[in-house]
């Protein structure tokens, strides 16, 4: 006779391949035989790929109510309800308790769903025949966790039995959620429904089936396999994954592709999985504004919103629209007059720039533009005249000379066109370099705190 105790052992992907396995056989007189077994574990599933969005989201949301009810002699029971809005589908239901009670094994609970599901939550259980002398319930209840029944008074209360809330998975939300208080002897002790709250997880479709790419600041991105996969299953691990296409670009938008993910794990086993992909610009424009500036006004009443997009003191890049094509706007519109009146603090103007791209980006952004009363005509000729601007011609580097009582700021340089070619900082440097601009006339704006001035410059 063969004594022959039958043992397991378990293998994993750790095991693939061949494995030694020791085997002994002991018999009634204690005499043991053993020998070696060679086992060979083979992976031959193949993995599980799954191209596309998730087919469902998840969210979560609660609800509370505080209703302070008596419940004991007189009043054995009392009900709470909780309405909520959220029309989806419950995934994961935690309740929240906070009853007070000298003698917590009196009380039962009872929660009822809109749809009629009532779950008892807890009733007297506990050692002896009158239950559980513990006061108090303050317990959440989860019907994710791992709750036991306890048959045996609990410190903090929470006796419950398991996975109870389970029973509401896959209800709807919407609706009133009863909760129903009672006191099973209530002519010993009471107590008081002080709060509860539900707190959910629900699940709902996704609404979108298509895949993005979005593409960066450069206006390129590297699809991988992540991008692609809403599920990758594969026990023993991925030895190769990769993706037919990669990089896209601007290029690509509007024209949907078709992506395949391929997968290897380490035994040879193969899967992919395709799916069109959209190449999308989200991507605001970069647009950059002037900083907050004080204009000069003449003594006329009128002040007119200059064109600070044509000047490009106001300008926009972006990843995938070319400069010249994003819409830029200006609010106030440049020729906007506003009445200036000497003598009175006139209210700043916020003046705003919107930057919209080809695929309808936008950026918006703004400074404030501060009117300063009284400069005229006479102090701009004052500083004009006192201005002194040489050489001019000039090839490499231009000199400034105030000579009058005016403090001066900054230079601006523009082209025949308009367009802000250098800002000099007076108050730093009173010469510019000049020998990088192309051949040609430009205007010299200078601004100072009481008056300002245009000089003309040729560069050759």
């Amino acid at each position: 006779d063969c004594n022959v105790s039958m043992a397991t052992i378990d293998l994993d992907c750790s095991n693939l391949g061949e494995n030694t396995i020791d085997v002994s056989v002991t018999d009634a007189g204690g005499n043991i035989t053993t020998c070696a077994a060679t086992v060979v574990v083979s992976d031959v599933t193949n993995p599980v790929l799954v191209c596309g969005p998730d087919p469902l989201l998840y969210d979560t949301g609660s609800a509370s109510d505080s209703p302070a009810l008596f419940f004991g002699d007189g009043t054995p029971s009392v009900t709470s309800i909780i309405n909520v809005s959220d029309n989806f589908t419950v995934s994961n239901l935690i309740i929240d308790l906070d009853i007070s009670h000298n003698w917590s094994g009196d009380v039962a609970a009872t929660l009822t769903s809109p749809a009629g599901t009532s779950v008892v939550l807890f009733q007297m259980i506990g050692s002896g025949s009158w239950g559980c002398g513990e006061p108090d319930v303050m317990v959440t209840l989860d019907d994710e966790a791992s709750n036991a029944v306890v048959d045996a008074c609990p410190a903090n209360g929470t006796f419950y039995p398991e996975n109870m809330l389970s029973a509401f998975d896959g209800e709807n939300l919407m609706g009133d959620w009863t909760l129903t208080v009672t006191d099973t002897y209530p002519a010993l002790d009471d107590g008081t429904l002080n709060s509860w709250s539900l707190n959910y997880e629900y699940s709902y479709p996704n609404p979108s089936t298509d895949i993005n790419i979005e593409l960066d600041a450069t206006g390129n991105y590297t699809i991988t396999a992540d991008d692609m996969l809403s599920t990758l299953d594969e026990a023993c691990g991925i030895d190769v994954i990769l993706t037919d296409v990669t990089d896209v670009s601007c290029a690509d938008i509007g024209t949907p592709i078709m992506v395949t993910v391929f997968a290897n794990d380490a035994s040879g086993n193969f899967a992919s999985c395709q799916k069109e992909v959209n190449v999308v610009d989200v991507m605001a424009p970069v647009l950059t504004c002037p900083g907050d500036i004080t204009e000069p006004s003449n003594n006329d009443g009128m002040f007119e919103i200059p064109d600070y997009i044509a000047l490009a003191e106001a300008f926009a890049t972006d990843n995938c629209t070319d400069a010249s094509a994003i819409v830029m706007t200006q609010t106030p519109a440049a020729g906007t007059f506003y009445g200036i009146t000497e003598g009175t603090v006139n209210p700043p103007i916020d003046v705003i720039f919107t930057a919209t791209d080809a695929y309808g980006n936008v950026a918006t952004c703004q400074f404030v533009l501060k009117i300063k009363v009284g400069i005229g005509v006479t102090e701009n000729s004052i500083l004009d005249a006192a201005l002194e601007m040489f050489p001019n011609p000039a090839t490499k580097l231009v000199m400034l000379r105030n000579n009058s009582e005016f403090t001066i700021d900054t230079a601006m340089v523009y082209d025949i066109n308009g367009k802000l070619v250098k800002q000099i900082d007076l108050q730093a440097t009173m010469s510019f370099d000049v020998s990088k601009l192309e051949a040609g006339v430009y205007m010299v704006k200078i601004i100072g705190d009481d008056a300002t001035a245009v000089k003309r410059l040729i560069v050759k």
